[in-house]
């Protein structure tokens, strides 16, 4: 896995370019329907602007602007990217040479900023929190071996008419078809407490399903507890490679039809994973770098979606609660 520091100096993909214009201001340029018909050279001029303007106040930007930014980023990146923009106008600004290469100054200017080191760390053991959606003040049950087998026949279910079952039951099931990660079926997942909120799990959500209401619970973790780290696409690929578990059956239908390739498709095996790993932690860097991008694996492909930033997934028993109480949590739409 690699090794957590600062970002390296290379062409970041389009998710990746998409947080940097959300950190700088420039994304709010991109979403004024005013500048709808603007030319590129004002765009170009734009994005210098604001890339600039944020590099000269980066060591003075804190913690909770950045994450508002990463939170922003999430919210408008279906709308921006996949839904609302059917002529990949944003897309083909964004990866315009000179809009790249302005929005770069941006990661040069945050790998010195402290309050972003948390976007390329490794899982922060000493500040980690369960955050409980179902609100109910019960403390939550962290144990993993039925969750572990309930994941297994999610993840790998086989057939057609098992995925029909799943999607009748809900969206929340039917992520089996979608996601990559081992979600759904109640392995424990943690975020880091950051100083400015109780959790990051509270609000960096790829996939939020509307709760507003959240319980959110210390956790003590393992001081001998193996954590592999996604940081970028070929650690993803190494832990599938690892342990490839062939889910065409389950995957085919959703990620053939959203990616235009064939075929098979692989995932980790979660299960022969527990065997090395107590957990699996996606860094914020590794959830913009690896967001929707195919790697190879065995004869096949495998992807990462659907996967929160800074989350960890408990695949052995490894957190236990690290109080008796929560802090709750109510989401305001304003």
């Amino acid at each position: 896995m690699t090794t957590a520091g600062q970002p390296p100096h290379r062409t970041e993909p389009l998710h990746v370019l998409m947080f940097y214009s959300f950190v700088s201001g420039f994304a709010g340029l991109l979403l004024d329907e005013t500048h709808e018909h603007a030319g590129i050279d004002w765009y170009r001029a734009a994005s210098r602007e604001k890339s600039e303007e944020f590099a000269r106040s980066a060591s003075a930007q804190s913690e909770l602007q950045i994450a508002a930014a990463l939170e922003s980023y999430i919210d408008n990146r279906v709308f921006l990217l996949d839904g609302d923009d059917p002529r990949g106008r944003v897309s083909n600004i964004i990866h315009d040479a000179i809009v790249t290469q302005n929005l770069l100054l941006v990661r040069e200017a945050l790998s010195l900023a402290q309050g972003a080191t948390w976007l390329s760390s490794d899982v922060d053991r000493s500040r980690q929190a369960f955050v409980d959606w179902s609100d109910t003040g019960e403390p939550p049950d962290l144990s993993t071996s039925d969750a572990l087998q309930k994941t297994e026949a999610e993840v790998f279910a086989r057939g057609r008419p098992v995925m029909d079952r799943i999607r009748r039951l809900g969206r929340e099931r039917a992520a089996g078809a979608w996601w990559s990660a081992p979600a759904g079926a109640g392995l424990p997942c943690t975020t880091r407490k950051l100083d400015s909120v109780t959790a990051a799990g509270l609000i960096f959500r790829d996939d939020s399903l509307g709760e507003s209401r959240a319980c959110a619970w210390d956790v003590h973790v393992a001081a001998d507890a193996a954590v592999a780290e996604i940081h970028d696409v070929p650690d993803w690929q190494q832990l599938a490679a690892a342990s490839p578990r062939l889910v065409s059956d389950s995957r085919q239908e959703e990620w053939s039809q959203r990616f235009g390739l064939p075929g098979p498709w692989f995932l980790p095996d979660w299960g022969e994973l527990a065997g090395r790993w107590d957990g699996v932690h996606l860094s914020v860097y590794g959830y913009l770098r690896c967001q929707g991008q195919i790697a190879p694996v065995s004869d096949g492909r495998t992807v990462l979606v659907g996967w929160d930033p800074d989350a960890t997934y408990w695949l052995r028993d490894a957190i236990t609660l690290a109080g008796t109480s929560p802090d709750r949590w109510v989401r305001d739409p304003g």
